[in-house]
């Protein structure tokens, strides 16, 4: 599914980690459709599937994502993964006063050619500096992304990730 972020950018809902049994709240880690699109380029099959949140999807026994339409997805799902890993945005929500509906902290990564991080830096605040950090935090330390598709790495040698989205929503149900 495709929606609007608050600067009025569309993305992907690609890539989300529902909260644990009997918790109400969504976290969600996303890339921007254009990056997934300018990336497209045939058929790929995920190693196995990945944790969606489909908002416009029933719940039901099984979610099937077309993975025709973005040929790396197999390579950002591992990257997803990883960071979901060690991602830990509700322990520092926990300390916040003031809940809000959504933070979305939305970072760009560099990868070298390898797969190793080679810088991650804020783009834009989720207005919780606690909560970005955490992003920052998340992403080196689910380096690194081995086994990069070659067809990614730039003429410099960098596989440049221009924007990755760690969105919390539905904190005060949490």
């Amino acid at each position: 599914g495709r929606e609007r972020t608050s600067a009025g950018k569309e993305v992907a809902r690609y890539g989300t980690t529902q909260a644990a049994p009997g918790e109400q709240g969504k976290l969600k880690l996303e890339l921007s459709d254009s990056f997934l699109k300018e990336h497209a380029a045939g058929p790929s099959v995920a190693s196995r599937a990945p944790t969606n949140y489909l908002p416009e999807i029933s719940m039901g026994d099984e979610t099937l994502l077309n993975t025709r339409e973005y040929v790396y997805a197999s390579f950002f799902i591992r990257m997803k993964r990883q960071m979901e890993n060690v991602w830990d945005p509700r322990n520092v929500l926990s300390r916040e006063t003031r809940a809000r509906e959504q933070y979305v902290t939305t970072v760009g990564i560099t990868l070298r050619k390898d797969g190793y991080l080679e810088s991650v830096r804020i783009l834009g605040s989720s207005g919780n500096p606690a909560l970005d950090r955490e992003a920052v935090r998340a992403v080196r330390a689910g380096a690194p992304y081995l086994n990069p598709p070659p067809a990614l790495v730039e003429a410099n040698g960098r596989i440049v990730i221009p924007s990755w989205h760690f969105i919390v929503t539905n904190y005060a149900r949490f």
